[in-house]
């Protein structure tokens, strides 16, 4: 009777393990549900990390403010709605969240032959308020590549998308004055 019990117990416990693994396989790193990111920040995105610096000055195509309307979230906090552009012409808005000393961005375009397709963004937030991680778009796990950038000001990031400088991804909003 007691073997039996003993059975039953490592039975039960085999099986609370599995569903565990089971369940934790469904979770995702990022706030948003979707698949993760593989290897946000692996060799290759750091390598080209220590090879690129966004300069983020006054002079870059993404200093003048071209946000319109105000966005939600506020100064303290790079949470919120940013609105987005690509080199390539295209636009979108993209929501925005941290989590730890990760920058989750999803993003979805607005204009042009890949209206209505969402991206994800994972990144690693660096000391020096540098970006190093990678984009996928959500349902098309080939579509993927790096992205380095620069969290400028609480309204404005510069970024790219490929190891090319010219291929810029950049983000902006407009928070609300402060009183």
């Amino acid at each position: 009777m007691v073997k039996r019990a003993i059975v039953a117990a490592l039975l039960l416990v085999g099986a609370a393990l599995a569903l565990a693994l089971v369940a934790s396989a469904y979770e995702s790193r990022n706030p948003f549900g979707f698949p993760d990111i593989i290897e946000p920040d692996g060799p290759d995105v750091m390598q080209l990390a220590a090879r690129i610096q966004m300069p983020g000055g006054p002079d870059d195509r993404n200093a003048t403010q071209w946000v319109e309307e105000p966005s939600t979230g506020n100064r303290e906090s790079l949470n919120g709605v940013w609105y987005s552009r690509w080199e390539s012409g295209t636009s979108g808005s993209a929501t925005v969240r941290v989590v730890g000393d990760r920058f989750y961005a999803a993003y979805t375009n607005q204009s042009g032959r890949m209206a209505g397709k969402t991206w994800l963004l994972e990144a690693v937030i660096g000391s020096d308020n540098r970006l190093a991680g990678r984009w996928v778009q959500i349902g098309n796990p080939r579509d993927t590549g790096p992205f380095i950038g620069l969290i400028v000001s609480p309204e404005r990031i510069d970024g790219i998308w490929s190891a090319r400088m010219s291929d810029r991804w950049d983000f902006r909003r407009r928070l609300p004055a402060s009183n």
